[in-house]
């Protein structure tokens, strides 16, 4: 069958742009956490408005095409017949509209027992509009397309395709209630893409202070995009850095007192309740160091939500074991480029054995504690246990199981006396691309990898870092 000249051509074009909007609505039904209120809230808006925005293209089809085709057709035909049939249903789209409806209802009434059974609904009946849909646009443009040229000249159908066009280019323009001319606050009519544009360039105060000012600014604001690096440390210590923009080099921070660690679990019950089940995916980097009392369990949630993490600095902090996972409970952090735990005194080798695992976490294996099951390569980079004293060679034994750190160009294992110069000399020996001048051991260790060209310990005469040295 002969392609149709595209100015000629009224459904390919709008159909295209309708089969974006069912995909877009998939998407978001698929990844939406119907339990949170703001994600639950978020997505009864954008359905809302993609149905909205579905129901006028069926009515602009059927006010501009449908109408002026049946007004062509010979009149007592089997084929009139025919088109009214195919005209006569409407796709189950208002069913779905009315499922949105009680949707937004219970958002009104704050009921959120009620959302298990409204998200099984939802699902079924979007699923099957979806089923129904596609075939609906598909029979339109091989039985309607057709009959349009059959019955129209070309110059009426030009004509009708650039109305066509015209109508639906007003479809993806947010709703305003008035016109843009009668509204004194003009940012209504400015795309949602380029609002989250400008968003992107303030800081993290600004960003949250902008989120209060009205809903879709509030919505707006938790745009996964916006969320990649959690500066927890900075902000404890009130600087407001862009949560788009990693800090390359992160210095020690000045404060250390009750009243940061006060407001860095502030900030971190915000981020674990608001931040997390939106944008928890896209975060890449988890800044929680020189931070007194920390709870261990709210890093793990973080962390359990963060799947895409690559890099962590709990430096200086008092964090325990519990802070990367529990007997029953395994991370997934398969990015990870940088962790950074100087001088973090309490934790062992179970920390070792779950970051190791989290790192190199299998993709369907039955015993997540049976090392053949791991993945062999890891991508880690950058590793610093300076000043954790009561790791030893066992951690490292959980290391070392079939995986080679091709990637790590930087261990700095000062201060930790008890790892033994035979497990250090052999997880060396699988880093190729480890430097001696970027290895760093305590010196006691005598019969350690790299002799004399390794570094040697960093923390000898530091006073903020443990080392057997200055033990009596």
């Amino acid at each position: 069958m002969p392609q149709t000249p595209e100015q000629i051509d009224l459904f390919s074009q709008p159909h295209l742009q309708m089969r974006g909007l069912v995909e877009k609505i998939n998407y978001a039904l698929h990844r939406t956490n119907f339990d949170d209120n703001i994600a639950f809230t978020k997505l009864i808006a954008s359905l809302s408005n993609s149905f909205a925005q579905l129901d006028k293209h069926e009515r602009i089809e059927k006010e501009h095409i449908v109408k002026s085709l049946s007004q062509r057709l010979p009149s007592n035909t089997s084929m009139l017949k025919e088109f009214k049939h195919h005209t006569s249903g409407h796709c189950h789209l208002e069913q779905v509209q009315k499922i949105i409806a009680r949707g937004r209802q219970l958002i009104n009434d704050g009921l959120s027992k009620d959302r298990k059974l409204f998200k099984r609904e939802l699902t079924r009946e979007i699923r099957v509009f979806v089923n129904e849909y596609f075939p609906h646009m598909e029979e339109e443009e091989s039985l309607f397309q057709p009959l349009l040229m059959q019955y129209f000249t070309e110059k009426e159908l030009v004509q009708l395709h650039i109305k066509i066009i015209e109508l639906h280019q007003t479809l993806s323009s947010p709703s305003v209630t008035r016109k843009i001319s009668d509204d004194p606050c003009h940012i209504l009519s400015v795309p949602n893409e380029v609002i989250v544009k400008v968003m992107s360039n303030l800081s993290v105060r600004d960003l949250l202070s902008v989120s209060q000012s009205c809903k879709r600014f509030q919505l707006l604001s938790y745009t996964p995009t916006l969320w990649k690096h959690l500066h927890i440390s900075n902000w404890a210590n009130r600087i407001y850095n862009n949560p788009m923009l990693p800090i390359l080099h992160v210095e020690k921070p000045p404060d250390g007192s009750f009243e940061c660690a006060e407001r860095a679990h502030t900030i971190l019950t915000y981020v674990i309740k608001k931040i997390i089940p939106l944008c928890g995916s896209s975060i890449e980097s988890l800044i929680v160091s020189n931070i007194n009392s920390v709870r261990s369990t709210m890093l793990l949630t973080i962390l359990q939500a963060c799947p895409n993490l690559q890099y962590i600095d709990f430096s200086y902090s008092d964090i325990i074991d519990s802070a990367f996972g529990l007997p029953h409970l395994s991370l997934k952090l398969p990015n990870l480029t940088h962790v950074d735990l100087t001088n973090c005194q309490s934790i062992t080798d179970k920390t070792l054995q779950r970051i190791s695992r989290a790192m190199c976490y299998p993709s369907s294996a039955v015993n997540r504690d049976t090392p053949e099951d791991f993945n062999e390569y890891s991508l880690l980079k950058y590793l610093s246990l300076s000043g954790c004293y009561r790791i030893t060679r066992t951690g490292f034994e959980s290391m070392l199981s079939k995986r080679i750190f091709d990637e790590l160009v930087h261990l700095d294992l000062s201060g930790c006396p008890n790892i033994g110069g035979s497990i250090l000399s052999n997880f060396v020996s699988q880093c190729p691309n480890l430097e001696p001048e970027n290895l760093y051991y305590c010196d006691n260790i005598l019969d350690g990898p790299c002799g004399n060209f390794a570094s040697g310990c960093l923390n000898c005469g530091d006073g903020t870092k443990f080392c057997c040295m200055q033990m009596d």
